[in-house]
């Protein structure tokens, strides 16, 4: 036990009874340490020691003292009475979100600052209905799809699917929903987040009744598709048509990548550009569908003069630059050029991979430079 009648100064030696052993036991000793800082707080003592302290207060000093042996327990009872002594895995979350059926988001109590609370986020809870159903729910957020949301939202989504007791866990860009290795959700970040620890469940697949021997994609692969509003993905049974409704129920849609997102009706929207797949899960069965997603089309035009590499003053590099919506480079657009006060070597050319076409231009006047005037897609720019 610490001596707070003084406070402390770096150097000093104090006397400390340290934790011995795991949970259970515990022996308080005196041991001597020397302070590492002065401790601003109650809550810093602990950190200021080379080692873990175990401190008492209030009534128990007055029956505990060093040297003795005192054994701490921790009981976890639910409030129905329900023991938890057959737990065997657990992990925790806050806060709450629904108690007994009413909502009830204690995020102050447990001390979680007020804009995790009120600011949309990306979500991940769990909940249990009144038939003792698990229900597990991702929020999606941080992107074009989704924009998260509050922990009042959140709630109210956990309410309206049933659940009469519901936590918040650890959400941002750790939302992710996994089925079978393959991503249902859409992660804020594109691609899981290395994270510590995961909720996982385990279960025997149950053979859906009615599946076809084969079932496969009727788009030809690879699917290439522009940044954009997204478009249905059709499947096919054996036989060429289309899968029948009844076995579309049992389908798990998902993706890899991180290039989209897929609903499970499969409807899939491209987000980011690059490559990935949609994966579709029937039962033991699983087909993927590679994807390459594009630019989306042209949407802004910009053009910059710089001086030519040569150091001719009359001579200067005009850089055409083409982007979609989302600010990505558009590749394969043709622009053109019309220079007034000057002459170019081409009067077009074709956007590379980055976006961008140059044209070498030479002014009539290196002290009077004349107008470049871009034109492409239907959009048009003059250089600066």
């Amino acid at each position: 036990l610490m001596d707070r009648t003084e406070k402390p100064k770096i150097g000093d030696r104090v006397i400390i009874h340290p934790i011995v052993g795991g949970f259970g036991e515990y022996m308080v000793g005196a041991r001597e340490a020397t302070l590492l800082k002065v401790p601003d707080s109650m809550s810093d003592e602990a950190a200021c020691l080379y080692e873990p302290v175990m401190m008492v207060s209030g009534v128990v000093r007055q029956v505990v003292k060093l040297g003795d042996t005192v054994t701490i327990r921790f009981d976890v009872t639910a409030e129905s009475g329900r023991s938890w002594n057959d737990v065997v895995e657990a992990v925790g979350g806050g806060p709450m979100l629904i108690r007994a059926g009413q909502i009830y988001i204690d995020a102050s109590q447990e001390r979680f600052k007020p804009d995790m609370s009120s600011t949309r986020h990306p979500r991940t809870a769990a909940g249990v209905d009144e038939q003792g159903n698990l229900l597990l729910v991702t929020i999606d957020g941080r992107q074009s799809i989704s924009q998260g949301a509050t922990l009042s939202e959140l709630a109210r989504v956990m309410k309206g699917l049933g659940a009469v007791d519901a936590l918040n866990l650890d959400g941002g860009g750790s939302t992710t929903l996994s089925v079978r290795g393959v991503i249902v959700n859409s992660p804020s970040e594109g691609l899981e987040r290395p994270v510590a620890d995961a909720l996982v469940l385990y279960a025997q697949p149950e053979p859906p009744q009615t599946a076809p021997e084969k079932f496969a994609f009727a788009d030809s692969s690879p699917l290439q598709i522009a940044l954009g509003p997204g478009r249905m993905i059709s499947l096919i049974d054996d036989g060429g048509f289309p899968l029948s409704e009844e076995a579309a129920k049992n389908l798990v849609w998902g993706t890899t990548g991180g290039v989209g997102f897929v609903n499970q009706r499969g409807f899939f929207t491209p987000l980011r550009l690059g490559r990935g797949s949609i994966v579709v899960m029937l039962g033991d069965r699983r087909i993927e569908l590679p994807v390459i997603v594009t630019a989306g089309a042209p949407a802004s035009l910009t053009a910059v003069i710089q001086p030519d590499p040569s150091g001719d003053a009359k001579r200067v590099i005009v850089t055409a630059s083409v982007k979609d919506s989302g600010g990505n480079p558009v590749s394969g657009v043709s622009v053109t050029l019309t220079v007034t006060g000057g002459c170019t070597d081409t009067l077009s050319a074709v956007t590379g991979a980055d976006g961008t076409a140059q044209f070498k231009v030479t002014w009539d006047a290196a002290d009077k430079p004349g107008q470049a005037l871009i034109k492409a897609a239907g959009l048009t720019a003059v250089a600066k």
